[in-house]
């Protein structure tokens, strides 16, 4: 038996890592240990194949220093870069995003950027109609591919609901081209009633094409799963994966089946995601149910929810397991690193911290209404109010409203990019955190607070008082009024904040990572054969 840990998401992924991201590496870490009994191995899906495959070297390094921190983006395309992107002739002025207004077909082609030609189409008038990418050489058809994935930035933007991007690997195109030909190929988009209209150019030169020809075939080899193995998926699935192509995979051979449930959100309240998600995540989840023998839930609350989303659908309904997702993050020495380009060590101690990404549902609205508030008060002193995480959607005219407003603007710092040290030495520095999510499956902020033993102040929505329980108060996160006392009251009443941090030091435990990638790991070694509702595990 071998547990196949997927990595598909850390793979495409060049930042800082997310909660999710940061789960997915945490069981490549145990994968790659040798502190698990269990035979483990690592793999990702290629969606382009339907295919399974063991990671290259260049893969593997990749993955290692994403787990020891090490990583950088690399995936940005450089003077070295084989490939080019030519935009079409559509007039000039105009920066990556362009869009012929007046053309039956609205289309932009990206520049080329981790491994994939990306871009968008959308039909003219028409959001559901889809459109085709051809690709061609020498006017031959080499590829060929429609804009139906879903990006959000574009859902953002407000272009076909978000659900018209594309994406073709560059191994695909390399494969499929002939070197010896044009060093250029052309990109259209044509829809039904429409003829093609072209999206610009790709041009190479030819050593370098060689090149990453020769590179390409240095990929891993397929993966065949044996009927004793586990499949274990803890990423952005909803993404990156086919779970129809899986489960024809799984009914070949018999492997067995573990992904995961963060949250319902998209399913249970729309209204905080971005654009028209619902059914989105409803075909997701229900493709997820049909496909898994067993699924891990980071709390009760999101095992709750799944239950009762298995209810509404009718699905097959895996056994479920709660798995607590660590809260230890890699301490620093309290010192940020050298060339750092954050503000950090100009902080000092007196400042508030939110680390979550930036978006409507995280409600960092009503921190900065109750900043309002504590300002026309006449609160002296302000701490700053710090904002960690990267940017997301429906925070436009909050982002808008902060710097235009004299009374906060200069109160409020929004840092990205931020590393595991500089994140430490951020928790361990702050006076205390903030945590006013409309609804979490988890809410690993709060937990790493506590782990540095520093007080949150938390909205009570969704899992978040399953993390500390009685150690935290809980505010209504829509209540600005209740955010701004609370906050004014910890900063008048210093003895009651060494209290709560006392009781934090003495009674909160800090769950390792390699405790929860352990019961992860048990979880998929069981013989997870009968689907039911036995969620007693």
């Amino acid at each position: 038996m071998t547990i196949w840990v997927d990595v598909t998401t850390s793979l495409n992924w060049n930042r800082p890592p997310v909660g999710i991201v940061r789960t997915e590496l945490e069981c490549a870490r145990q994968a790659l240990s040798s502190s698990f009994s269990q035979s483990t191995q690592l793999c990702y899906f290629e969606r382009s194949i339907g295919e399974f495959r063991r990671l290259s070297e260049k893969q593997t390094k990749k993955i290692t220093d994403l787990i020891s921190g090490l990583y950088e983006d690399k995936t940005s395309a450089s003077a070295v870069e084989p490939f080019v992107v030519s935009p079409a002739a559509q007039g000039k002025g105009r920066g990556r995003w362009w869009s012929g207004l007046q053309s039956p077909i609205r289309c932009s082609l990206d520049p080329v950027e981790g491994g994939l030609v990306r871009g968008w189409a959308i039909k003219g008038g028409s959001a559901t109609e889809k459109v085709e990418i051809i690709v061609e050489q020498d006017q031959n058809v080499i590829a060929k591919t429609v804009a139906s994935q879903f990006r959000e930035d574009l859902a953002v933007a407000k272009i076909g609901e978000g659900r018209c991007a594309f994406s073709m690997p560059i191994e695909e195109l390399i494969t499929a081209a002939d070197p010896e030909k044009t060093q250029r190929l052309d990109l259209f988009a044509q829809s039904k009633n429409f003829r093609r209209q072209s999206l610009g150019a790709i041009t190479f030169d030819k050593q370098a094409f060689r090149f990453a020809l020769a590179a390409s075939s240095d990929a891993g080899p397929v993966v065949t799963f044996s009927e004793d193995d586990v499949y274990l998926t803890a990423g952005l699935d909803w993404d990156n994966k086919d779970f129809n192509r899986i489960y024809e995979l799984k009914s070949k051979t018999g492997f067995k089946v573990v992904g995961f449930c963060y949250d319902l959100i998209p399913f249970f309240f729309p209204h905080l995601c971005v654009g028209d998600v619902s059914s989105f995540f409803s075909k997701y989840f229900t493709e997820l149910s049909w496909c898994a023998d067993g699924i891990v839930c980071i709390s009760e609350c999101s095992r709750n929810d799944f239950n009762q989303f298995i209810g509404y659908s009718g699905c097959p309904a895996p056994k479920t397991k709660v798995v607590r997702l660590g809260s230890s993050i890699k301490r620093s020495t309290g010192e940020v690193a050298q060339g750092s380009p954050h503000a950090i060590a100009s902080l000092g101690t007196n400042y508030i911290l939110f680390v979550s990404t930036i978006e409507r549902r995280k409600n960092h609205e009503v921190l900065y209404r109750a900043y309002v508030r504590l300002v026309e008060r006449g609160v002296r002193d302000l701490p700053k109010l710090v904002f960690v995480g990267m940017r997301g959607w429906g925070v436009s005219d909050l982002f808008n409203d902060i710097s235009l407003d004299p009374r906060v603007k200069d109160h409020i710092l929004v840092l990205n990019n931020v590393n595991d040290d500089e994140l430490s030495v951020l928790y361990q520095n702050c006076l205390f955190t903030v945590f006013p999510s409309l609804y979490e499956g988890w809410g690993l902020p709060v937990a790493e607070s506590l782990a540095h033993g520093k007080y949150c102040l938390a909205s009570g929505a969704g899992s978040i008082s399953e993390i500390a329980g009685d150690l935290l108060e809980y505010l209504d996160p829509w209540d600005a009024q209740e955010w701004a006392d609370a906050i004014q009251a910890l900063l008048k009443q210093d003895g009651y904040l060494k209290s709560k941090e006392h009781a934090i030091r003495e009674r909160f435990r800090i769950d390792q990572w390699s405790v929860c990638v352990g019961g992860i790991f048990e979880f998929a070694q069981q013989a997870v054969i009968r689907r039911g509702r036995d969620a007693s595990l």
